[in-house]
């Protein structure tokens, strides 16, 4: 739950725009899709950006790690999902410019 919000798909949220709610096909993969919205988020210029990995904690590989610091976005933070919907309400009851990808498991 985000905001008093429950959702039931993976959705990226950005300082300045309303969640958005994102349906994943099977063929995406999780990093494939990180990928895709990492740009977005870092143009909105957040203070801290939140990257839920669904139920269990991952953390990206050596190439995953070497291609986000290649392009500059190195300061993602990494936790499950969970975890990262609480860090994202309480950051943004202090007021602070969260973004945020939160990946559902919804593909099993």
């Amino acid at each position: 739950m985000l905001g008093g919000v429950l959702y039931s798909h993976s959705l990226s949220i950005f300082p300045d725009e309303v969640a958005e709610e994102l349906i994943v096909t099977e063929a995406t993969t999780q990093f494939e899709w990180i990928k895709k919205k990492c740009f977005t988020i870092h143009k909105s210029k957040p203070e801290v950006v939140l990257v839920g990995t669904g139920t269990q904690m991952i953390f990206p590989t050596v190439a995953q790690r070497e291609w986000l610091y290649e392009n500059n976005l190195i300061h993602l933070e990494w936790m499950n999902t969970a975890a990262a919907c609480r860090t994202y309400n309480l950051l943004c009851g202090e007021g602070r410019r969260v973004a945020g990808l939160f990946w559902l498991d919804t593909l099993k």
